[in-house]
């Protein structure tokens, strides 16, 4: 029963790992092996014990050359199995077979066999031939070096691989171990063959193997040529931040020397410390954190991904470390450029936008009806050109903290009336149903008053913007435990799914005739962010959009009202 088990469970994740089939190749004629002897032991006479011994013979023939096979391909040694080797190294097992089915010819594997009914039940006795001796001495050379291999394999490999092949060795240790005391007649049971017995335990420890280690679904043969040739640093965690395995790559980005790391805490190695504190939560959007080294300063982008085990168990976390200084040289250069040119743009327009204003306040008659028309659209076009490069200066400002935050207790529910009072006539004139959700006693929040304003405009606009007429726009907020949570809804077409990923970017709009400068929403997310909070879309069906963001409640205000 429990070589079928294991054998189901190699066959299930045989696409998991390169060994899984030798593995169920390995199992199958130690289960034969289990079942033979079972029906031997049950047998009253020399004929029917004899062919039963026959199966198992052949049996253990197949053992050490599969064994070896999957300790050479676990050992990510596969390059070793030419068609050429494989050859070869099976060719004992085949001589054997063929030998031991043929055995009444020439008694090279047995010359005869006996009974011996001294212990609990009748023992057969072969007496062994000289060919037995023979592929016994390849048998046990086989399992040594496929051992061999697995302690290689361990002593190079991290915690949670050492626990697999030091599972997997011991279990082979048992059968070998049983395998001699019966050969030596040292088994205080007459007649008994403890190999089968050896075997079960054996396959006990290899289940601790699959089932608590999960030795065919990691596969750390790939991840080590994989993980020691990329660029990204990589550090894999467990579940309690010990490291069990480090790149090249990590250590040179954060200065870490030579020494063994697995095993070790890493906020007792990893440095600077922001790296975990900054990536608690894998899945969660990357984070830059400044390694300085001396008079060296590197920036580096670190991205935390979550690591699950059989049936979703949580095994630890996988952190990403890219270099991305020249990136953010690049990146504040480009910033820098644009803001002296919209910064540029701005005298200029200033200037046309207010001989323009003149030349529209003009008495009646001072120019002709035509030419006010064309002074109108000029006027409109000139004011569109002045709040789009307004606009990018201040995310250009946002983005390079050089906006100072004049943070005060404020009383959220009063800014989002006043927003959803001046936003109704826009609401009215578009046929829209705009709903304020403000429970009382909300607590205060600690913000920029004018930025925070700003942004509930640009939530609550757009959504007005897209909803089509008969349709409704709310505005609800509540507290949670240390924020205020915003909502703003809309019974609107949805977001596109290809703009989702992107919606918070800088010149993201979507299409049709409504897009607007594509930085409504990014100004949102930087204002958000320099607050300490969170915007998201919760929701972008055909039925509507749901965006929400938090912002921080004061000091020693909890998210329930007095």
């Amino acid at each position: 029963g429990a070589m079928a088990l294991l054998a189901h469970y190699a066959w299930r994740h045989r696409t998991a790992h390169p060994a899984a089939p030798a593995f169920v190749w390995l199992i199958l004629p130690v289960a034969v092996w289990l079942v033979a002897y079972g029906f031997e032991i049950m047998g009253s006479d020399v004929a029917t014990k004899g062919a039963w011994e026959t199966v198992i013979i052949v049996s253990l023939a197949w053992l050490p050359f599969f064994w070896l096979v999957f300790a050479i391909q676990y050992s990510g040694q596969e390059a070793w199995l030419t068609r050429r080797n494989l050859a070869l190294l099976v060719l004992p097992s085949i001589v054997t077979t063929l030998l031991t089915l043929t055995n009444p010819l020439h008694g090279l594997v047995w010359t005869d066999i006996t009974l011996d009914g001294s212990g609990p039940f009748l023992a057969t006795v072969p007496l062994r031939g000289p060919w037995f001796w023979v592929h016994s001495l390849l048998g046990y050379s086989y399992i040594l070096v496929g051992n061999g291999l697995f302690v290689v394999f361990i002593s190079r490999s991290a915690a949670i691989f050492r626990r697999q092949g030091l599972a997997v060795v011991l279990s082979s240790m048992i059968p070998l171990l049983g395998n001699a005391l019966h050969l030596t007649g040292m088994v205080p049971v007459p007649g008994l063959d403890p190999g089968a017995f050896a075997f079960a335990l054996s396959a006990a420890l290899m289940a601790v193997a699959l089932f608590r280690y999960d030795l065919l679904v990691v596969v750390p043969v790939a991840q080590r040529v994989v993980l020691d040739h990329l660029l990204e640093g990589v550090i894999v965690l467990d579940p309690h931040d010990r490291i069990l395995d480090i790149n090249p790559a990590a250590r040179r980005m954060l200065h870490l020397g030579p020494g063994e790391l697995a095993g070790q805490l890493a906020a007792a190695v990893l440095r600077p410390p922001e790296i975990l504190t900054h990536c608690a939560v894998p899945g969660q959007e990357p984070e830059r954190i400044l390694v300085a080294r001396g008079d060296v300063q590197r920036w580096h982008e670190v991205l935390a991904l979550p690591m699950t085990a059989t049936h979703g168990r949580f095994a630890g976390r996988i952190l990403v470390v890219r270099d991305v200084t020249e990136a953010r040289a690049v990146e504040l250069l480009r910033q820098d450029l644009a803001r002296i040119t919209v910064h540029d743009l701005r005298n200029p327009l200033n200037v046309v936008s207010a001989g323009l204003e003149v030349l529209a306040d003009a008495s009646p008659g001072a120019i002709d009806q035509r030419l006010d028309s064309f002074v109108q659209l000029a006027r409109s076009g000139c004011r569109h050109a002045l709040d789009l490069v307004n606009s990018i200066l201040q995310v250009s400002q946002l983005e390079s903290g050089q906006v100072p935050l004049n943070r005060q207790p404020i009383q959220a529910a009063r800014l989002i009336t006043e927003v959803a009072q001046g936003l109704g006539l826009l609401a009215l004139e578009s046929e829209l149903a705009l709903e304020v959700e403000v429970p009382a006693g909300l607590p205060l929040v600690w913000a920029d008053e004018a930025l925070l304003l700003r942004v509930l405009e640009n939530l609550a606009g757009n959504a007005i913007k897209f909803t089509p007429p008969g349709g409704r726009v709310s505005i609800a907020a509540r507290p949670l435990e240390d924020a205020l949570l915003v909502q703003v809804s809309d019974t609107g077409p949805g977001i596109p799914r290809e703009l989702e990923g992107r919606l918070f970017e800088k010149f993201s709009a979507g299409p049709g005739p409504k897009q607007g400068s594509g930085l409504g929403l990014a100004f949102c997310r930087l204002a958000i962010g320099a607050h300490g909070g969170r915007i998201w879309i919760e929701d972008s069906s055909p039925r509507g959009t749901s965006v929400h963001c938090t912002i921080p409640l004061c000091d020693g205000q909890s998210g329930v009202a007095d």
